[in-house]
């Protein structure tokens, strides 16, 4: 599904992202994990086409999308959350995920404000995946009004409404409770047993454990180690990052 060749980017003569390759499969869960700094985000966002890269390649489904701008991977069917929230925070939980489900711009503004309806097909694709997440009797609340796990699911929610092929979540359970992070880790389990592709970067190292397929270590910028979730955990290198000599 994603390959990623010699991927390199630099912050004022700062490699933040040197060199790295690695390969996210189709139908499987790949975690991105790291101490601070080690360049996650920046892979993530020159995979998304937020920030340009300096050298490599990117191919999504075998094409070279490289040079290709942000919202033509989207259209292509990359979707992704961020580490900060990026949801309408004065504007409903349904008026949120509404905005996703167009994958044309010219449908934003008559959607959010209501001067057409949506499709029979949409609407059941916005229950069903509310339901989903849990926030289907809470579709009246004000996103401001939800805790912030809750708001975390929204932001899960709306990724999964836009026309996609590739899950890329920035974060999903970072400061989520303990209770609300098991329903997360059944979410993703259902949603890779039903063919989802996750790629995702996650701090909760139990979380990582618990799901994901395979794992890709960075450091400095640098694939520090890749492997299944056993081998990454019982390397002594990775065990060095993380918790020093």
């Amino acid at each position: 599904m994603l390959e990623i060749q010699h991927l390199t980017r630099s912050f004022g003569g700062i490699k933040a992202v040197d060199d790295c390759s690695f390969s996210a499969v189709q139908g499987k869960i790949t975690a991105l994990i790291g101490p601070n700094g080690a360049g996650k985000t920046t892979v993530f966002n020159c995979i998304s086409g937020i920030e340009r890269m300096e050298k490599g390649n990117i191919l999504y489904e075998h094409q070279d999308v490289s040079h290709w701008r942000d919202y033509e991977r989207a259209e292509a069917g990359i979707a992704r959350t961020f580490q900060l929230l990026r949801i309408f925070k004065n504007c409903t939980v349904y008026e949120n995920v509404a905005l996703a489900v167009h994958d044309r711009d010219q449908h934003l503004i008559p959607s959010f404000f209501g001067f057409n309806r949506l499709k029979e097909e949409d609407e059941k694709k916005i229950a069903d995946v509310l339901t989903r997440v849990k926030l289907y009797d809470m579709e009246d609340t004000v996103a401001s009004e939800l805790s912030y796990g809750q708001q975390k699911l929204l932001s899960l929610a709306r990724a999964l409404l836009q026309p996609h092929r590739l899950l890329m979540l920035d974060e999903p359970v970072a400061g989520v409770n303990p209770v609300l992070r098991q329903d997360f880790v059944m979410l993703f389990k259902n949603l890779r047993d039903e063919g989802e592709t996750i790629f995702l970067i996650e701090h909760d190292m139990e979380f990582v454990m618990e799901i994901a397929d395979h794992v890709i270590v960075m450091n400095e910028g640098k694939v520090l180690k890749q492997g299944t979730p056993a081998e990454v955990r019982n390397d002594p290198r990775v065990l060095e990052v993380y918790l020093g000599k």
